[in-house]
């Protein structure tokens, strides 16, 4: 668990009722603040407007800017993980076309479903960059993401899976950045397509 993963399950913060659909909604509209203007470039006011709360609520659950910021880096990075385990991707049966699609389509959430929050994560990656210590507030990255890209790959044969996700997670979050830029384009889609195939070609290894 995180620092800050630590620090939200302490028990006098809220973790299940209207507490913590609070918190959800301030994260929510954080994260949608930081994909429209960057990190430095909202307020909390900002924040509770677009959350429909108060700055009284805010400051009780996230004393400080960091705080916030850290907040919303986990639940971003949660949220990543979540899709990633609920991909088709991650079935022990998977075969090339189904690796592919699973693909296509954890790509097309990011972009189209996600926009927001995939936005928001890359401007957050980069704040903690900038800000080493909101860095070390929110500690190692969940792994789970990659976990459920290795154990895709490991599934179709590869020698050194946990590798091979480290490569295709990060291609994964280049291409979902093109496509941002061409997401009206039908062209690029199915570039994009011809793309993905060829990229888990690379790493699909048929099972003997």
């Amino acid at each position: 668990m995180t620092d800050i993963a630590k620090e939200l399950a302490r028990p006098d913060k809220p973790r299940s009722g209207r507490g913590a659909a609070t918190r959800a909604r301030l994260l929510d509209a954080t994260l949608t603040l930081i994909a429209r203007r960057g990190v430095g470039r909202f307020t909390t006011r900002e924040v509770v407007q677009e959350a429909g709360s108060s700055l009284g609520v805010l400051t009780y659950h996230f004393p400080t800017r960091r705080d916030l910021l850290a907040a919303a880096l986990v639940q971003h990075l949660e949220r990543r993980d979540d899709q990633a385990a609920a991909s088709p991707t991650s079935g022990s049966d998977a075969d090339l076309a189904t690796l592919t699609d699973g693909a296509i389509g954890l790509l097309s959430r990011m972009v189209h479903d996600e926009r927001d929050v995939f936005l928001a994560g890359h401007e957050l990656d980069l704040e903690t960059i900038r800000d080493p210590e909101l860095g070390a507030r929110v500690g190692a990255e969940p792994s789970a993401h990659r976990d459920a890209i290795a154990a895709m790959l490991r599934t179709a044969g590869s020698d050194a899976p946990a590798l091979d996700a480290e490569i295709l997670d990060a291609t994964f979050q280049g291409l979902g950045i093109k496509w941002l830029n061409h997401a009206d384009d039908a062209e690029f889609d199915a570039r994009l397509g011809l793309v993905v195939r060829r990229l888990v070609e690379k790493f699909f290894v048929a099972r003997r």
